[in-house]
């Protein structure tokens, strides 16, 4: 529960305009953080199915297609990256604000031209590096979620959170590889001293110990200081982090 703190962002929006075209509407953004020119068509060709081009300014990224369509409680995207051999990815969402299911899959694709005699016809035409199937459920206060992942490993994760009250929320989640069999437990806290002032805190079953302080008096100005440390890790090293944003 112990949130990163990062630096204000102070990238600037270079340019940004839209055009309506029949019952589309075109849009073009150009910004200094991503570096990426976008060019997003929505409503096209049915409602609800949207379209975005993303140019890198840069040779050093490929550019990227997405598709994403959404209707009443689902969502269906779909993505690719303009190269040689591109990962591609397909995302679904579907349910309500009490229960949702979701699943992310990337695909590896390779031209017939990058195919040797070693490996298989299905193994080098389709490659699943990596996947997420998640169910989401949410009663008022109280949320739980069941995810299983594969990215370097199959990580199977359960998630817990409860607020309390107004002021107070708890929070665990058990992680575990299986290949391995080793297991994780986190349990964590926070709670407001008052409404500018919170504390978070967390308790890993690994020797991961970390807390932070956060004071905000203005929704985009606060000042936050964290601090970690592992008392199982080689080194022992606490690490202290101090972030501070000043927004308009």
């Amino acid at each position: 529960m112990v949130s990163d703190c990062k630096v204000l962002d102070t990238a600037v929006l270079l340019s940004d305009g839209s055009e309506q075209i029949g019952k589309a509407s075109l849009g073009f953004e150009l910004s200094s953080d991503t570096k990426l020119i976008k060019l997003t068509l929505d409503d096209v060709l049915r409602p609800g199915l949207k379209g975005l081009l993303s140019i890198p300014v840069s040779s050093q990224s490929s550019s990227k297609v997405d598709l994403q369509y959404r209707h009443l409680g689902a969502c269906i995207t779909g993505s690719s990256e303009l190269q040689g051999s591109p990962i591609v990815s397909f995302s679904a969402v579907i349910g309500t604000k009490s229960i949702a299911l979701g699943a992310d899959v990337s695909v590896i694709t390779k031209s017939l031209d990058a195919l040797g005699a070693v490996d298989s016809l299905e193994t080098k035409l389709l490659r699943f590096p990596k996947y997420t199937c998640g169910l989401v459920l949410s009663e008022g206060d109280v949320g739980a979620s069941f995810t299983i992942a594969r990215e370097n490993a199959d990580v199977l994760t359960a998630t817990y959170h409860h607020k309390l009250d107004e002021t107070t929320s708890i929070a665990a989640k058990v992680q575990r590889v299986l290949s391995s069999n080793d297991s994780t437990l986190t349990a964590g806290f926070s709670h407001s001293l008052d409404p500018n002032t919170t504390v978070k805190a967390k308790l890993s079953s690994d020797g991961a110990v970390g807390v932070l302080l956060r004071y905000g008096p203005k929704p985009k100005c606060y000042v936050a200081f964290s601090a970690e440390s592992n008392s199982q890790a080689p080194q022992k090293d606490t690490k202290f982090g101090l972030c501070v944003a000043l927004g308009a």
